[in-house]
């Protein structure tokens, strides 16, 4: 489980995730620029997305992209975020370690940024 919490700054434009939804289909991007850090432990999570994932082809968590900037610490393995079936939120995870992230919360601290790009399905409509 996760604690404690990260600001993301919401001053600049690029500070936000833009999305656009193509029949079941959500494409999205962010750039997230971390301000402040309180004690923050556990997954590194990126909620609210903007609908909730589905999948349809009965595979494994939905994969994106995921480039971690200014870390406070080493990471071993490249990072990806995991969307799992009926969430709305993006876990990032060191790639190999499973299903769930690792300690990555710990890693970020003020001036740190996630850029996170990918798509993934939603529940038909």
């Amino acid at each position: 489980s996760s604690v404690g919490t990260i600001t993301i700054g919401t001053s600049l434009m690029e500070d936000k995730i833009a999305y656009t939804k193509i029949g079941q289909i959500v494409f999205f991007k962010a750039r997230l620029k971390v301000t402040a850090v309180d004690n923050a432990q556990g997954e590194l999570e990126i909620l609210n997305l903007p609908f909730t994932s589905a999948n349809p082809s009965g595979d494994a968590a939905q994969v994106c992209t995921v480039y971690f900037e200014n870390s406070n610490g080493d990471l071993a393995n490249d990072l990806v975020g995991l969307i799992g079936d009926n969430s709305t939120k993006i876990i990032i995870s060191e790639s190999g370690t499973g299903g769930t992230g690792t300690n990555l919360a710990a890693n970020a601290q003020a001036n740190s940024v996630l850029i996170v790009s990918g798509h993934y399905f939603t529940v038909a409509t």
